[in-house]
């Protein structure tokens, strides 16, 4: 019987190993005046001619039903841009201060390597429906992970649909949007890394927690092969391709 159970969890994993990674084209801003963002943001318009994508997969088990969220990615010869609009049940905001932990907020995560290398390390981003972020970088195993300053993260912005401190938790369903611009220049002081062009791949993922709302769940973008939620799992990391 043991035999049986070794057989079967071996072949899973083989088939987990197999499948393929989940790829996700990131398109360039207009390069015209007219198109250059305002007030550092696309519009509405703009942000409609890029393409949606869908956070399809749960770990753990949250309670029904689960938050719909969708997102939105573009860059320019400056920065990245980011956008999720998210319709959730139980919506909480309490992280004052950059740098404090948002996951256990309703919160939007992107972890990225801005390299197709993933021994070089990774950046977690996360942002919580208030707009308070935590930035860091993880290095090679043994080394120190950066925990980006409040000062440091200055050179971004994020806007959101929601007041920066949302308690009492509001019940939902409640929809709101939270836009980010996250400057080149303010990553590579942080990890050195060329900034991306044309035909440049990363690996990355995009998530959605709430750890201590009343109705806490795990999404992602890219499957995460782990029995337990966990995000920092960067084999999973999907594709990112710059076009």
């Amino acid at each position: 019987m043991q035999s049986w159970i070794i057989f079967f969890l071996f072949t899973l994993a083989a088939v987990n190993a197999s499948e393929p990674l989940p790829t996700r084209p990131i398109l360039p801003l207009p390069q015209n005046a007219e198109a250059k963002p305002a007030n550092g943001f696309p519009t509405a318009s703009q942000w409609k001619a890029f393409p949606a994508d869908k956070l399809r997969h749960e770990m753990g088990k949250g309670l029904r039903p689960l938050p719909r969220v969708k997102f939105r990615i573009a860059y320019d010869a400056e920065a990245l841009y980011l956008r999720y609009d998210v319709t959730e049940y139980a919506v909480r905001a309490v992280a004052k201060r950059h740098g404090d932990m948002v996951c256990l907020d309703s919160c939007v995560e992107f972890f990225f390597s801005p390299s197709a290398d993933l021994s070089a390390g990774y950046f977690n981003l996360e942002m919580n429906c208030g707009g308070t972020a935590l930035l860091q970088y993880r290095p090679a195993k043994g080394r120190r992970i950066h925990d980006t300053t409040a000062r440091e993260f200055q050179g971004a912005a994020i806007r959101t649909t929601l007041p920066r401190i949302v308690e009492p938790e509001r019940k939902g369903p409640l929809h709101w949007t939270l836009e980010a611009r996250i400057p080149f220049t303010l990553l590579q002081k942080i990890h050195r890394f060329p900034a991306p062009e044309p035909g440049t791949v990363w690996r990355g993922n995009f998530y959605k927690c709430a750890d201590r709302t009343s109705r806490p769940h795990w999404l992602t973008w890219a499957k995460v092969h782990n029995p337990t939620p966990a995000f920092h799992i960067p084999k999973d990391f999907g594709k990112l391709t710059f076009e």
